[in-house]
């Protein structure tokens, strides 16, 4: 009995370990090549098993897709969470924007696959329910701070929590798209210095 559960454990390991290889597939050859150019047959074929096994772990390019998504909705929270950084409030803001730029300078990839989803999100119902998600998760990070921000009279009297949070999520999406098109030249933190002194309580 055992060693029953030992080799269930064994080949549930390596079950997720080969599902994990095809999704960091898809994302490298989305990145690469767009949705136009990723196919289950170069998906299987990067990992070296057949189109056949692969529908063994995803039973649809759509579910590899989704699976894609939650990879980026993962990553995102883990690096530019400013509930994880150091500082109150509107500051912590501050710092997933310098964070975003650094990340886009040094690994663009993951923003690249970001526009590829919300292009086809425009077109696919199904794409659009997972990008609306990793949208939700950004604007309810900036809430948090902005409420955070607010609570320490961080916040200009009559500003409104929800629609500043929202304003925030628009400012981070654009900033995140024109800087992959200037990644050198783009000013995020100083459009976002420039930002916090509207929000700011005048002195």
């Amino acid at each position: 009995m055992k060693m029953k559960i030992e080799v269930e454990r064994h080949h549930t390991e390596r079950g997720e370990a080969q599902k994990q290889r095809l999704v960091d597939a898809a994302y490298n050859i989305i990145a690469e090549l767009g949705f136009e150019g990723m196919h289950t047959r170069n998906v299987a074929a990067s990992v070296g098993i057949s189109v056949s096994t692969f529908h063994f772990y995803f039973h649809s390019k759509d579910d590899l897709i989704q699976a894609v998504a939650r990879k980026l909705l993962h990553e995102f929270k883990m690096q530019l969470n400013p509930e994880r950084r150091d500082g109150e409030g509107l500051n912590r803001l501050k710092d997933a924007v310098a964070a975003q730029a650094d990340l886009i300078r040094k690994n663009p990839s993951g923003y690249i696959v970001v526009a590829e989803i919300f292009n086809r999100a425009l077109r696919d119902q199904k794409t659009r329910r997972v990008m609306q998600d990793i949208l939700r998760t950004w604007e309810r990070i900036f809430m948090a701070s902005i409420i955070d921000g607010e609570g320490k009279s961080q916040l200009a009297e009559g500003s409104d929590p929800a629609l500043s949070a929202r304003a925030m999520h628009c400012l981070f999406w654009g900033m995140a798209m024109n800087q992959l098109m200037n990644a050198r030249g783009y000013p995020s933190v100083a459009i976002f210095r420039q930002v916090k002194s509207w929000l700011s309580p005048k002195e």
